[in-house]
């Protein structure tokens, strides 16, 4: 997982929704998931009965966690597999 996957998400999100992304966002829980960070807003940003607001803020959550895991002692993210 890079920054410009992330940024390139977010966009993608912004112009068409979560729904149109479920697995990349599935792929971005799991990963979340496996470091420990933002697991509360991973279960909110996967969540489809949840509404569409509700899953693009907790999408921002889980994306400003990722942050601030990156500019750890690497700087850099790590590829999810």
């Amino acid at each position: 997982m890079n920054r410009a996957y992330v940024n390139h998400l977010s966009t993608h999100i912004a112009e068409h929704g979560t729904a149109a992304v479920e697995r990349d966002l599935l792929q971005l829980a799991r990963y979340v998931r496996r470091h420990g960070v933002a697991v509360e807003a991973a279960a909110l940003m996967v969540d489809r009965a949840s509404p569409q607001i509700v899953r693009q803020r907790a999408f921002a959550v889980v994306c400003s966690a990722l942050t601030k895991l990156a500019d750890g002692p690497t700087g850099e993210l790590a590829l999810a597999s």
